[in-house]
């Protein structure tokens, strides 16, 4: 039971508090230790609560640097697919004067040029 209330107190501390969370931690599970030694008394539970609390600052401190590392590449991808979804709209975008006049041929664009057959004869657009 004395392990669940650490782990519960400590669940809460790290839910409510993602700044500063090992002062928090150490901090809660302080009290619960102080409340459990006044409480039972004994000294293996002190020992107890102290390697729990070393481990669980450990883990914590882990998770929360895999965490905010994730959250980094997750922004930093997610800015990335934007930025390049952005530069390139294929089908969406209406054909640009430009491209239209490259398309059916112009004095600037003399490769373009196409030939199209009338009843009359051949002209060159």
């Amino acid at each position: 039971a004395a392990c669940v209330v650490v782990v519960l107190v400590d669940v809460v501390v790290l839910v409510v508090t993602v700044v500063d969370v090992d002062v928090f931690v150490l901090v809660a599970a302080s009290v619960v230790e102080v409340t459990l030694v006044v409480v039972v008394g004994t000294s293996v539970v002190d020992v107890l609560v102290e390697v729990f609390v070393t481990v669980l600052v450990a883990l914590v401190e882990v998770f929360v640097t895999v965490l905010v590392v994730l959250v980094v590449v997750f922004v930093t991808v997610l800015v990335v697919v934007v930025l390049v979804h952005d530069g390139t709209e294929p089908s969406t975008k209406p054909v640009s004067f430009e491209q239209q006049q490259y398309v059916t041929g112009s004095p600037e664009y003399p490769s373009a040029q196409r030939t199209v057959q009338f009843p009359s004869g051949g002209k060159t657009l």
